[in-house]
This record gives C-alpha cells, structure tokens and sequence, in this order.
C-alpha cells in the first residue's frame, strides 16, 4: 500500500533567519534544541514552535532513511525566501502592496533552484511509498 505526506514548514536559512528571529514570535534557531524522535513527546510546550523544526525532519529523514525506511521517497522544495514575510509570514504583518508582492513572485521565480536552499523562508517536505 502506498501513501504520501506533504509538509509545508518554515525554514531557517542564512537569508531567513533574521526576518525570524526579528518578526515573528517562535523560536528561531539553526538547530531543533537536539530533540530526538525518541525523547520528543512531552518534552516542550506543543503550542510553542521552533522555526528550526524544518532542519530538524530533514536532518533526521536524511540519517535514518535507509535503516528504517528503505522503500520511501523523500523530497524537499525550498521557495519563498521573500514572499513569505511580505504576505503575511510574520507576527505583526508588514502592509505590502499587491504590486510588490507580485514583483517579488517574479524574482524568486529567477532564482535558481540551487540557491535557494540558502534564501528560502519555506521548505516543502514530501514524503512518499
């Protein structure tokens, strides 16, 4: 039987992390406090999240892939490195202009895919049997 789950997160890059850590009310860190899948539950207030979580399900993906799931296609996306916090991806919203964010989509859209693991705001996780 076959399945697929997408996650849509926020993701921590060089370009991201100071909008996070300035504009928005989450935690902000490079790394997911060392939490492992083994010692997560119960171990932080569920309603407070880390922007860092993103890192974390892919680094832990990646690591135990083979081993535990040898039969499941893993893929990420990264986009929005500036759309994201001009639409609304912040605690206190900026007022930006349709035109504007218009203008943004169309300069991400030149960014090459290679580069935007260091500019995204957003990270598209796809996990499929």
């Amino acid at each position: 039987m076959g399945g697929k789950v997408i996650l849509i997160e926020p993701f921590v890059s060089p370009l991201s992390y100071l909008p996070y850590k300035l504009f928005h009310h989450e935690e902000t860190s490079w790394k997911f406090k060392e939490i492992t899948p083994r010692n997560f539950i119960g171990s932080m207030n569920p309603a407070f999240g880390d922007q860092g979580v993103s890192r974390f399900l892919i680094r832990e993906l990646l690591k135990d892939r083979l081993e535990f799931f040898p039969h499941v296609y893993f893929s990420t996306k990264y986009l929005s490195p500036f759309s994201f916090f001009a639409t609304g991806g912040v605690s206190n919203p900026f007022q930006t202009s349709i035109r504007t964010i218009e203008i943004l989509f169309k300069i991400e859209k030149l960014i090459p895919v290679s580069l935007l693991k260091f500019l995204a705001s957003r990270v598209i996780i796809s996990i499929q049997k």
